[in-house]
């Protein structure tokens, strides 16, 4: 969603950054409501991932505000780069 932000749209990452994790969250908030609804949420699970959730989105939003949107972009670039290594090696692996 980062990339589709700074790609089509043309925001700078760290504001792409931010706008994907309001989206995130929205979309947190409708699948709670969905599983609410049904019945089928599992509150010893949901606590504590949303308790970690928030803590990780607070603590990033914080160093991206302090580091800038060239940090965020270097880390953007070295995660999606790890994510390409990582599946490069699971299908040489088999």
């Amino acid at each position: 969603m980062i990339y589709l932000f700074v790609a089509v749209l043309g925001f700078d990452f760290l504001r792409a950054s931010a706008l994907a994790k309001a989206a995130n969250w929205a979309s947190n908030g409708a699948a709670l409501v969905f599983f609410l609804a049904h019945g089928s949420w599992l509150w010893k699970v949901a606590l504590p991932l949303a308790a970690a959730n928030g803590l990780g989105g607070y603590l990033g939003a914080r160093v991206a505000l302090e580091k800038g949107s060239r940090w965020v972009r270097f880390l953007f670039i070295g995660v999606v780069g790890a994510l390409i290594l990582r599946l490069g090696w699971q299908l040489i692996r088999g």
